[in-house]
Order: C-alpha cells, then structure tokens, then sequence
C-alpha cells in the first residue's frame, strides 16, 4: 500500500493523508520504531503540528476513553511531532500517568525503575517519565517548591504530553529517548497515583535541597495538598530503598570495614583519597563522606551520585 494512500484518525470526527514526503524520509524509519515501542509498553501516541501543538479539536479525554487503533497510530503523520496520551487504560492494567520535571537534577538516579519510558527534555534538568498506576488520575497535579516555582507536573485523564520527535521551534534541543522498560511488571508497579506523586516529591526535595509540595489542580479529589518533608513507605524510592541498602550499592566500588557499633567505614567511591572518609551507619542507612565530597545521603542519593560519576 503507497504511503500516500494511507488516512489516520487525528481526532474522533477528522482524518488526513499521511505526507508522501514524511513517509520517505530516513529519519521516519526511526520515529515509526519509537512508536511501535512506545506501544509495546502500552503506550499511545497521537500526532501533533508545529513542533508539538495540539490539532484543532482535540479531545485528549475522548482519546483516552477511546484510544486511536494501533492501525491509525502506525499510519499517522508525526511529522509535526507527537503527544503521549496519559490517563489511558494500560494492556496490563492500571493507568498510565505523566511526569514532567521542569526543575529536576542534571541525570536520573540510574535508570527509573517503577516508570515505562523516560526522556530528556529541551533543557538540563528537564525530564518527561511515564508509568502506570492502579487509580485513574482526574486531571493534573502540580509539585511546587517552596518559593513557588513550579518543579514537576503530573499528568492524568484529560492530557498528553509532548514528546520526541516533537522539535519546538522555540527549544531546538528536542527531547531525547532515554530509557525504556524491560520487564514492565516489574519496572512498572502498580501503585496508586497519590503513592506516586508522594515518591517523585520526596525524591526533588531531596535532590534539589529545597521543599516540594504536592498542589491540586483541576478535577483531583484524589490527591490532597500536602507537604512532603519526610519520606512514605510506599512510594516508588522507598521500595527501591527496602530493596537496595547502602552498605550493599556502596560495597560494589569500595572496601567496607567496621568503624564501631553499626558503622562501616572505606575509601571513598567517588573521588580518589589514600584515607577512608566514607562512613556508613547501617542502623539508620545512611552515608556521609566527610573528605572530598562533604555531602552524604541515603542510596538514592549514592545512586545518584556514582551516576554523576559515569560508575553505575
């Protein structure tokens, strides 16, 4: 079948013609690859104009009720860039839900387990993720730090997010594919939208050193303004931390030796020293370095860290 003869739904009432240009292009054999593993993941993509605008017309709530068939997603033209729709039904159940970080770290703490596909966004610290949770979220949620910058927007029934290749004419550094899941049971957990939200803005008040809060918007009843200072047993770091102690991430790059009563001492993984000044308190799960560094944390924080260094 020509590439000129194909039509695609664009929203429930409109098709168009994908462009024979757009089909031939090499750099299409590569967005349309993304695509199919973007649905792979149970993800579902609808095409935008202008670099990442919506179309005229669109429904994102429509869509999500009645997502595009995977016929319509594999035919469409993305030339003006695509949206991934959030508050859809995933394949293997739950919702898929969007984060955007406006205001994040320069790189993700390793890979982001818990989350279906991640990308970089048009500037250092920016950051699109995308993972599947048991409530469907109404709306959106905002994390706002304490000055009252916005850090992050979660993104639920009744949105889309932009996302590569969209290439806005006003940030020509695009958004870059990052990371995707391998096993989705177990990279995608299916916790609740709130349990979520709380883990993302204990991870940005950590990483960024300031308070975040989570601020309701729209038509969320779900998720109550709360500030989060301390962390939650059942956000998606906390598991990681449960699974994950310090003692074991740190003993990959060091030599662990006892220092007294539930402390571990070595050199320190992140910078070269003749010394040890790497201490562990593995009662509370902690480390600190007190040589180069002079900064310290718990694993998230070592993960992030060894990251920054190119060792994890």
């Amino acid at each position: 079948m020509a590439t000129e003869d194909l039509e695609v739904m664009e929203k429930p009432s409109a098709t168009r013609r994908v462009s024979a240009d757009w089909g031939r292009d090499e750099r299409v054999r590569s967005v349309y690859s993304h695509i199919q593993r973007l649905a792979d993941l149970g993800l579902k993509p609808i095409p935008r104009w202008g670099g990442g605008h919506a179309l005229p017309g669109t429904n994102h709530r429509a869509f999500a009720d009645n997502p595009p068939a995977p016929r319509e997603v594999a035919c469409a033209d993305y030339s003006g860039g695509l949206a991934i729709l959030t508050g859809t039904a995933h394949p293997l159940g739950g919702y898929v839900l969007g984060v955007d970080i406006d205001e994040g770290p320069t790189t993700l703490p390793g890979l982001p387990r818990g989350f279906l596909y991640a990308e970089t966004g048009t500037a250092s610290g920016k950051f699109h993720m995308f993972t599947r949770v048991a409530d469907r979220l109404d709306g959106q949620v905002n994390l706002i730090a304490g000055s009252g910058q916005l850090v992050a927007e979660i993104k639920g029934y009744g949105h889309a997010l932009r996302s590569w290749p969209s290439l806005p004419p006003d940030k020509p550094r695009g958004y870059t594919p990052l990371a995707w899941a391998t096993h989705i049971e177990v990279d995608a957990p299916l916790l609740s939208a709130q349990q979520t939200a709380e883990g993302i803005s204990d991870w940005l008040s950590r990483t960024l050193g300031c308070e975040v809060s989570i601020k309701s918007r729209e038509r969320l009843r779900r998720l109550p303004q709360r500030s989060r200072k301390a962390s939650h047993g059942n956000s998606i770091f906390d598991q990681v931390k449960t699974a994950v102690t310090v003692e074991a991430l740190a003993e990959r790059f060091t030599t662990l030796r006892p220092a007294g009563k539930a402390r571990l001492k070595g050199l320190c993984p992140l910078h070269i020293e003749r010394t040890p000044s790497f201490h562990i308190n593995t009662d509370r799960d902690l480390w600190y370095c007190f040589g180069a560094c002079q900064r310290g944390g718990d694993v998230i924080i070592l993960a992030q860290c060894l990251m920054d260094k190119g060792l994890l």
